[in-house]
C-alpha cells in the first residue's frame, strides 16, 4: 500500500484512531481525532494509525488537516529598523524593534544585544533605550543627624548593659 492509498483506506473506516509520537520520542495513544485536536497537534507532528507502514507527518493525512494548529510566521523585520535581542534571567528573546522592546518591562540590569555590538551589555548603558527603561527611584536620602543619634543610643545601651553584666559577674564571685 503506498501513501496515497492510505487516504482511501481511512475513508472506508468509520472511526479512526491515531498514535502520536511526542517530542521526547514517546508513543501516545491511540486517540480519536477529537482528542488529537485537543492536544494541539501540529502538521509536523508524527502520527501512525492501523494500516500505515510508517510514521507520517500529521499534515500529510487528509483526515487530520482540518484540526491542525497553524502558527503564524514571525512578523517581518523592517529593513531600516534596529532590532534588539533581550536576555532576561538567562532567557534569550527577540529580535524586537524598539516599540516591542518597550513592552517587555525592560530594566537597567537586563542584557541587550543588537547588530554592531561586540558583546551583550546592560540596557542601562544603551543610549537609545533610556526613554523606555523602567525607572525605580534611588533610596531616600539618609538624615545624618538621625543616624548619629541612633549610633549614640546604641553605644549608650551597650555601655550600660556591659557595666550591668560586669557588676553581676562580680556579685556572683563575691557571694
Amino acid at each position: 500500500m503506498v501513501f496515497s492509498d492510505y487516504n482511501v483506506y481511512f475513508a472506508e473506516k468509520k472511526y479512526m484512531e491515531y498514535y502520536l509520537l511526542d517530542r521526547s520520542g514517546n508513543t501516545e495513544g491511540p486517540f480519536p481525532i477529537e482528542i488529537l485536536k485537543a492536544k494541539n497537534v501540529k502538521s509536523s507532528d508524527l502520527v501512525w494509525a492501523d494500516g500505515m507502514n510508517e510514521w507520517v507527518k500529521a499534515g500529510t493525512v487528509d483526515d487530520l488537516k482540518n484540526i491542525l494548529i497553524s502558527r503564524p510566521p514571525p512578523p517581518p523585520i523592517k529593513a531600516n529598523e534596529k532590532n534588539y535581542f533581550l536576555n532576561k534571567n538567562g532567557e534569550q528573546e527577540g529580535p524586537f524593534c524598539l516599540e516591542e522592546l518597550a513592552s517587555k518591562n525592560l530594566k537597567n540590569s537586563d542584557y541587550i544585544w543588537t547588530e554592531g555590538m561586540d558583546k551583550w551589555v546592560t540596557a542601562g548603558t544603551v543610549k537609545e533605550l533610556k526613554a523606555i527603561l523602567k525607572c525605580s527611584p534611588p533610596p531616600p536620602p539618609v538624615d545624618k543627624q538621625v543616624v548619629n543619634s541612633l549610633v549614640q543610643t546604641a553605644e549608650n545601651f551597650i555601655s550600660v548593659k556591659s557595666k550591668e553584666f560586669v557588676s553581676d559577674i562580680l556579685k556572683n564571685f563575691t557571694s
